[in-house]
């Protein structure tokens, strides 16, 4: 910005304008009522005037209209015209209400001007007159055997062209003075605003504009003021600001140095944490990915073991024989789902697992899916309701099938005694399948909704009554739908259960595998 601008938009100009306005404001409104008081005051003195010649002219009038010569009354009224402020002179009879002599401008009943170029004589057009007239009415009265008879009525009038030449002058001085003193009230508060406020306020902005804390050095600023005021304030504060900044700027400048050695040590400490870290968890990812392989071999022949003897004792075996080996079974297929688990969680966290997307179809995997928990099911006496689906998804078919049993297993594991469960396939949108898992469970505190799709999360519930599952099961969920490019929401109410809605892209049956 501009030296001028500056000084235009500063704010000591605008007092000053807004002062300046304001008094002249107030001066033109005092010197209006001036006026106006001054007309209506030398209006009424003309009045009076007017009056007064009711005593001089009365009497002859009177003598006049009494004797009916109008020789005298035309001498009376032509000498009454000559007088400067009588613009105008009409006489009007009582007996017969008729105008005995009238010269000059009038006016007639109605309100309209008119003009009597001579005696009596009235004038055809009158619109050129544009003064304002104004009258003063006496009584002619006659005293006749000591009566007082009243012949009739005398009106004077005088107009406002009579106030303004009287007036004139003393309306030029007070218009000349009301603008001397504009004029110089300017001058002085131009001086005293350049003095007091212009100048004080550029020095004090322009070491504002020019202090910067990149090249921050103690100084002081000199605004020249003598007295106490609001700027010596803002001079003393700012000297005081300036040390103060000049002092904390120095204080900063070591710190930074400080912490700039202090992050340098830390950062060298944290990547050597963090090459330590990162060599930990290859060391426990390729542990547990071992561990799992090796725990597999050893299940599997349990399993299998477990099936066998399981199928010879069904016919001659006690009930505590069949018992055992049904929980080995269960103990080793438990188990064995839960290396798979960590398997997969092993790949999830390398990001090595493959999909192999192509049109499924969704009937087929949901009723695979149920007949794998079909036994929790029975256990639990749940109802399960599924009508069927003609749609098909794009999507892995064994990675769906993995989805479906998850969700599944743990609508049956949260259910209540006597409980059910829903499967529901819907049109989500044009392009989009949504398959909702529905169950009438203990459901999900609103407050835990958020972490259940994290690894190795369980709910207080699971752990207080000692459900089995390792808290992987939503988390590696959540991995294969995405992967899938598909998504999943949920719904819980607390005692009353919970809704799990799986979204895939709608697919026909002659789709070929996609890109993965």
């Amino acid at each position: 910005m501009s030296k001028n601008a500056a000084v235009k938009h500063s704010i000591a100009t605008q007092l000053i304008r807004v002062v300046f306005a304001f008094y002249c404001i107030i001066a033109l409104s005092v010197t209006i009522v001036h006026v106006v008081a001054e007309f209506q005051h030398t209006k009424k003195t003309i009045t009076n005037e007017l009056k007064s010649y009711e005593t001089i002219f009365g009497s002859v009038l009177a003598k006049a209209l009494w004797n009916l010569d109008k020789e005298q009354l035309r001498d009376i009224v032509q000498g009454m015209s000559n007088i400067p402020v009588i613009v105008g002179i009409k006489i009007e009879t009582l007996q017969d209400n008729t105008i005995a002599a009238a010269l000059g401008y009038t006016i007639d009943k109605t309100g309209q001007t008119q003009h009597y170029h001579s005696l009596n004589k009235l004038s055809d057009n009158t619109s050129d007159y544009e003064q304002e007239l104004f009258s003063y009415q006496f009584d002619i009265h006659y005293s006749y055997n000591e009566q007082l008879q009243t012949l009739g009525t005398a009106t004077l009038y005088s107009d406002s062209s009579i106030i303004l030449n009287r007036t004139k002058i003393g309306f030029f001085f007070l218009v000349f003075n009301a603008v001397i003193k504009g004029i110089a009230l300017w001058i002085i508060f131009l001086w005293v605003g350049r003095k007091l406020l212009l100048k004080p306020l550029a020095l004090l902005t322009t070491a504002i504009n020019e202090t910067r804390f990149d090249t921050l050095e103690p100084k002081n600023i000199q605004l020249d003021i003598q007295t106490d005021n609001e700027l010596k304030l803002i001079e003393t504060t700012f000297n005081a600001m300036v040390h103060e900044l000049a002092k904390s700027k120095k204080d900063v400048l070591n710190f930074n140095e400080k912490l700039e050695s202090q992050i340098k040590v830390r950062t060298a400490e944290l990547e050597k944490a963090i090459e330590v870290a990162d060599e930990a968890n290859k060391a426990k990812t390729a542990f547990l990915s071992r561990m799992s392989h090796e725990l597999r071999t050893p299940l599997n022949a349990i399993i299998g073991f477990a099936n066998i003897k399981q199928k010879r004792l069904e016919q001659d075996a006690s009930e505590q024989q069949k018992d055992t080996t049904a929980h080995i079974l269960k103990a080793g297929r438990h188990l064995l789902m839960l290396v798979d688990d960590i398997l997969d969680i092993v790949k999830l966290e390398e990001k090595v697992l493959d999909f192999d997307l192509m049109a499924c179809d969704l009937n087929k995997n949901i009723q695979d899916s149920i007949n794998l928990v079909s036994h929790g099911i029975e256990e639990n006496n749940l109802t399960l309701h599924y009508a069927g689906t003609d749609f098909c998804i794009l999507a892995d078919s064994g990675r769906l099938s993995q989805v479906l049993v998850n969700l599944l297993t743990n609508a049956i594991k949260y259910n209540k005694a006597g409980g059910s469960i829903s499967i529901t396939v819907t049109m989500a949108d044009d392009n989009h399948i949504a398959v909702a898992i529905q169950d009438t469970g203990v459901g999900i505190p609103t407050n835990q909704l958020e972490n259940i799709f994290q690894p190795f999360a369980r709910l207080p519930y699971a752990q207080q009554n000692r459900i089995d599952g390792t808290g992987i099961g939503l988390a590696i969920t959540l991995y294969l739908i995405e992967g899938m490019g598909g998504e999943i929401t949920v719904d819980s109410t607390p005692g009353e259960g919970s809704t799990f809605t799986l979204f895939f892209q709608q697919a026909t049956p002659t789709n070929s595998p996609s890109e993965r």
